[in-house]
């Protein structure tokens, strides 16, 4: 018997009957919705998981080229605190491999071999630290010879491991997208069904879809690029290195450089991990501006950044020009907060083109060795290396010496390496003294008594000079009142006796030195007009118009100033407009002779004359001899200051170096006369 039509709508229409087809619906969307969401959910948790390990392997690289970086920081530099970082990074590195091979549940076999490998390197690690401690030299050889294989062997074998990781990590995240996809086709079919009853729970859920989204794109961003800077990391820059070196096989120009700042570990202690983020944060944006839309900045860690160059910029001659340029573009002044003063920063630049045959190792340890000369030699701040050239290291005195005057001033001088001279300056008038000069030498553990032309250059680098400048008038506050009591007992000098400290032009003319040393001078109890500031390497690069607010400040407080080794400087015709001074001293060179010629008295007799017709004191320097004495005399100076008058010494051996003058003068050595 055939079914009536209007029944079957009648049964459809039925409250009863579209309520339980609604409920039905409503069962079997909510058990879709149930099913979608469940396999969501584990999709995620293993998408979550293996992002987990991928990051647990990252974080075991970092440490351990972390550990890699404090070993050779500390080969270069070995100080307590470069100790204490090689430590608790070999502590680091144990504990993030181990985390990672448990988290990742990595086969014993290669567990053991990975475990094996950073044990080797600990070991190394240590066997260098300790022969270093000892003071054995066989500590560069562990560090050259021993610890680089080691390094490398657990990196690669850790990169493998991390790469497995990662591609499992990107499956996952395929997986996640496959069931999305069927997720949302699911839905779509639902929501046709229930577009009123369910529209709203169907744009909720959509919502949490690209919620699920956009967490996993931060996941995979998070794991690419450096949190501060937002620039790529290091194993962002590995990676975009490898795909790099393979264009550079087909033909395109590719180089690396490395950017390492001078003595950001200042910054952090004197300003704060806050103004060193500042500073990090800017130094960033100075490499993205150096650089095209085609090249990569990446922050390695810590204060170290690198750049993959491309094109013209990565050519010999153009891979020069961008080193220079962005070493100067870092030489700035950067604003933190909670800071009155701006942070002088500055940075070195090694670079290196990638060349045939190469790899990422070998052409990144190039530009690595390229910084590090740039580092090392005073004056230069980049430097260039290429493959075929001859082994460009940095004169090893020079480096040793560097390293240990930063060690020194970093310590603020414990053992009193640093020991101050003193060298006195004749009035020909009446031959009182008028001044002595303080001359720094370097009593050094290995070296003996170092004279200032060996090491005074690497002391006034511009990450050290401030530093140091302070530490000597320190000392030289500290031994004033004695040094005037020694040259005063021999009745050769009055109350306007004062003694002089070398300042460079450009560290007077800081903001606020002036204030400082007159705090120092207050805290020492010292009266101003006791000193006498010898202004030396004037050039054009000096803001003049701080330098003199700096000299007029002096002058108010009744300290003395000389423009010190005139003759040498730039723009000081300019200066001697404009500054404030009273005394003029001719540079050494002019005295005896330059470049193997001797002396030229019209040059003399010019410099003292310009010194008196501007109402100064004509001052030189390079007494030695009786007859140079009596040249300069006759030429028109008024001040002398040599070997043949008095010797450099020591504080406490002023007395006795005076008295031998005075008994040379009894026996018939008379000074010269100067003008009337």
């Amino acid at each position: 018997m055939a079914a009536h039509p209007r029944r079957g709508v009648e049964l459809v229409r039925s409250p009863q009957v579209a309520s339980a087809l609604l409920i039905l619906v409503l069962v079997a969307f909510g058990l879709l919705v149930g099913i979608n969401n469940s396999q969501v959910a584990s999709a995620l948790r293993g998408q979550h998981n293996a992002l987990a390990i991928d990051n647990d392997f990252t974080q075991a690289r970092l440490a351990v080229a972390n550990e890699a970086l404090a070993v050779r920081t500390y080969r270069v530099e070995s100080s307590t605190i470069n100790l204490r970082r090689v430590r608790a990074t070999l502590v680091e590195a144990d504990t993030r491999i181990q985390r990672a091979l448990v988290r990742g549940q990595v086969p014993k076999d290669e567990a053991e071999r990975l475990l094996a490998e950073q044990r080797t390197l600990v070991s190394t690690a240590n066997a260098m630290v300790e022969f270093t401690l000892n003071g054995d030299d066989d500590a560069r050889r562990v560090a050259d010879v021993l610890v680089p294989p080691a390094y490398y062997v657990l990196k690669a074998d850790l990169d493998r491991v991390a790469g497995d990781f990662h591609d499992r990590a990107q499956l996952r995240l395929a997986d996640l997208q496959t069931v999305q996809r069927k997720t949302t086709i699911a839905q779509a079919i639902g929501g046709a069904l229930l577009a009123v009853v369910v529209g709203g729970l169907l744009r909720m859920l959509m919502r949490y879809q690209r919620n699920i989204r956009e967490q996993a794109h931060m996941h995979q961003y998070d794991a690419s690029h450096d949190a501060l800077t937002g620039l790529p990391n290091r194993g962002s820059f590995s990676r975009t290195l490898n795909r790099a070196i393979d264009e550079a096989e087909r033909g395109e120009p590719v180089a690396v450089a490395l950017i390492d700042l001078d003595d950001f570990k200042q910054i952090n202690d004197l300003f704060g991990h806050r103004a060193g983020d500042v500073v990090l944060a800017a130094v960033a944006d100075t490499l993205r501006a150096s650089v095209g839309p085609a090249d990569l900045v990446a922050r390695l860690g810590g204060d170290e950044f690198a750049v993959i160059l491309r094109g013209l910029a990565a050519k010999p001659a153009g891979l020069e020009h961008w080193g220079r340029g962005t070493a100067a573009a870092l030489r700035r002044q950067v604003a933190a907060p909670d800071i009155d003063t701006a942070i002088d920063i500055s940075g070195s630049v090694g670079a290196s083109a990638v060349e045939p045959g190469d790899d990422a190792a070998s052409v990144t340890h190039r530009a690595d060795q390229a910084m590090y000369h740039a580092k090392v030699t005073p004056g230069c701040s980049s430097w260039v290396i290429r493959r075929s050239d001859p082994a460009r290291q940095p004169d090893v005195i020079s480096g040793e010496l560097l390293i240990g005057i930063r060690r020194l001033i970093d310590a603020y001088d414990p053992g009193r390496e640093l020991i101050l001279h003193y060298q006195p300056q004749l009035d020909l008038a009446d031959g009182r003294v008028r001044c002595v000069e303080t001359l720094v030498r370097w009593q050094h553990p290995e070296r003996g008594l170092l004279q200032p032309d060996a090491f005074l250059a690497l002391a006034l680098t511009p990450d050290l000079q401030s530093r140091f400048s302070l530490l000597i008038i320190e000392r030289v506050l500290a031994e004033l009142a004695q040094v005037r009591r020694h040259v005063q007992q021999t009745g050769l000098a009055d109350e306007s006796f004062t003694v002089a400290i070398n300042l460079t032009a450009a560290i007077l003319a800081v903001d606020g030195m002036v204030d400082q040393v007159q705090k120092m001078m207050n805290e020492a109890a010292i009266d101003p007009s006791w000193l006498r500031i010898e202004i030396s390497q004037l050039d054009a690069s000096v803001d003049l118009s701080a330098l003199e607010s700096a000299i007029s400040a002096l002058r108010v407080r009744g300290t003395g100033t000389t423009l010190d080794n005139f003759g040498l400087g730039t723009g000081e015709l300019d200066a001697l407009q404009r500054l404030s001074i009273d005394q003029l001293k001719l540079d050494r060179s002019f005295v005896v002779g330059r470049r193997g010629a001797p002396p030229d008295d019209r040059v003399l007799a010019a410099s003292a004359a310009l010194a008196h017709s501007l109402g100064l004191l004509a001052a030189a320097q390079g007494a030695e001899d009786s007859a140079m004495c009596e040249r300069l005399a006759r030429l028109g100076f008024d001040l002398l200051q040599g070997q043949h008058l008095a010797h450099p010494v020591r504080s406490d051996e002023l007395i006795n170096e005076l008295d031998q003058m005075q008994s040379r003068r009894r026996d018939g050595a008379a000074l010269p006369q100067g003008p009337d």
